[in-house]
């Protein structure tokens, strides 16, 4: 029948290597569960179903799995066979390993001198080349970062290894999607580590930033992971999404040109320029805000006196906020909306007739 591994309950745990054979046992296990665990939505415990039964686990679940590999056991070589190397993604000569060291440890602007130079001595041709490679190489690199962490999380954190891959780590290519994510949005007022900050851990991975690009453009809810109740769950949308939402708004509702103005509008009909400024509303009532970004209009927001903060915020309910947001957070330049003189203006004949009187 074959050697299998020995139940992870029935090894004795005393030393570090005890734990490793441990967690070994564990994951050749995992192997017979591949294409029929599920998640249970109980701490990822792993389940499976037997044809039409119930779902095991725990000690019915490992009985099951030793007669199984009692039957069938696997290869010796089975983590060769099932996880084989990465391929080679680039190829670099050791005087261009030795010349690219230099330049990753090398500051922004010393970086940009010494590319400048190798470009005019080796030529366009071959610094594409060597940028081409220093990507595969990268690529290699995040590969393999990926790869030690799930065995970390596996070995050392207990973790089950269909649970372990799902670990959300940055890329390059997320990196690239985060970089147009944090360029149309203003960073202030968003937490530390949103994925619509430059650099952070979010706005690197491939994961969230596709995440946080289809909830803006299909204008759903994408909540702050700072903001959490005693459960974990998020409380308030977050704040970068909310100025996305904004930004695709405006947009989609971008009002047309003066030049497309009706010749029987004057000059004199155009509003009134607005008072702009950067301190915080001190009375409440509705406001223009701008973020401060060209070609991104104002939005207006409602302001209120927020008794618990003991400050003037944003309202909740609008821009997908849900809880107030205060005003200094929230940033950017503020232009109060003055209420209109309803008396003088109708009073002037400044209102379009009634479709009666039309009729009559």
């Amino acid at each position: 029948m074959g050697t299998h591994a020995r139940p992870v309950d029935a090894i004795t745990i005393i030393s570090q290597a005890d734990a490793g054979s441990a967690y070994v046992a564990a994951a050749l296990r995992y192997f017979w569960l591949r294409q029929q665990s599920l998640r249970t939505g109980l701490a990822n415990v792993p389940m499976v179903r037997l044809g039409m039964g119930d779902p095991l686990d725990g000690f019915d679940l490992d009985l099951e799995v030793d007669q199984a590999m009692s039957k069938w056991p696997l290869p010796s070589n089975i983590f060769e066979t099932v996880a084989p190397a990465p391929a080679l993604e680039y190829e670099l000569k050791a005087v261009e390993a030795e010349f690219l060291l230099k330049v990753v440890e090398a500051s922004t602007q010393e970086r940009e001198v010494m590319l400048s130079r190798y470009a005019n001595a080796a030529g366009a041709e071959d610094v594409i080349r060597l940028l081409s490679q220093l990507i595969g190489c990268a690529n290699a690199v995040i590969e393999n970062c990926r790869v030690g962490a799930i065995d970390l999380l596996i070995t050392e954190g207990g973790l089950h290894p269909h649970v372990a891959e799902d670990i959300n780590l940055p890329t390059l290519a997320g990196a690239m999607a985060g970089v147009k994510l944090a360029t149309e949005i203003d960073p202030r007022g968003v937490c530390s580590g949103c994925v619509y900050r430059h650099g952070t851990h979010a706005n690197q991975s491939a994961v969230t930033t596709e995440d946080a690009a289809y909830s803006a453009c299909g204008s759903r809810k994408f909540m702050c992971h700072e903001n959490l109740d005693h459960r974990g769950s998020p409380t308030q949308v977050c704040i970068g999404h909310a100025k996305a939402l904004k930004a695709v708004n405006e947009a989609e509702c971008e009002i047309p040109p003066a030049s497309t103005r009706t010749s029987e509008e004057s000059p004199t009909d155009a509003a009134p320029k607005h008072s702009w400024t950067q301190s915080i509303p001190e009375r409440p009532g509705s406001y223009w805000n701008w973020g401060g970004q060209p070609g991104v209009g104002a939005d207006l927001v409602l302001v209120r006196r927020d008794t618990a903060a003991g400050c003037f915020s944003v309202g909740e309910g609008q821009l997908g906020l849900s809880k107030p947001v205060p005003c200094a957070q929230w940033g950017g330049w503020w232009a109060p909306v003055q209420k209109p003189d309803a008396y003088s203006e109708i009073s002037s004949a400044s209102v379009q007739p009634s479709l009666t009187s039309r009729v009559g």
